[in-house]
């Protein structure tokens, strides 16, 4: 008996070490993170902060982190997560390859909100990955 929650326990602890060295836990910035999030149509200029209304986001996600979810949140800069509120969320995607394709559809600007946030949610980890991006709304210059 004692061998079998040993066993148990080193399982557990195993389990615990594989989640901590998961990359995007480091920074979702990183290059091995490998989480890419796409606009269409794209800023102008390409490096740019423009959000151009509607548009379809695409968020990939590598398979190994194994998301079951993508949530957008908008807030206030600098705001606090009671502060933001959900936007659009997708729980569908299309594998291809490596990664787990998600897409948002965002057709309206939230009200003086400039922050979005990406809430990755899967079930390997005890909270979600959170990407803060900056975002300048400008509605009905989309294509």
């Amino acid at each position: 008996m004692r061998v079998l929650y040993g066993l148990i326990l080193l399982l557990a602890a195993a389990v615990s070490l594989c989640a901590q060295m998961e990359p995007c836990l480091a920074g979702t910035d990183t290059p091995q993170c490998g989480i890419v999030i796409a606009l269409h149509p794209p800023s102008n200029p390409p490096d740019g902060n423009i959000l151009s209304l509607p548009n379809e986001i695409t968020i990939e996600v590598p398979v190994r982190i194994r998301a079951t979810k993508v949530q957008l949140n908008s807030g206030p800069k600098g705001g606090q997560p009671p502060d933001f509120k959900a936007v659009s969320e997708a729980a569908k995607y299309k594998k291809s390859g490596n990664v787990e394709r998600f897409q948002l559809k965002v057709e309206s600007c939230p009200a003086a909100d400039n922050t979005f946030q990406f809430k990755i949610i899967s079930p390997k980890f005890p909270y979600p990955i959170v990407i803060d991006r900056d975002y300048e709304c400008k509605p009905g210059s989309g294509q």
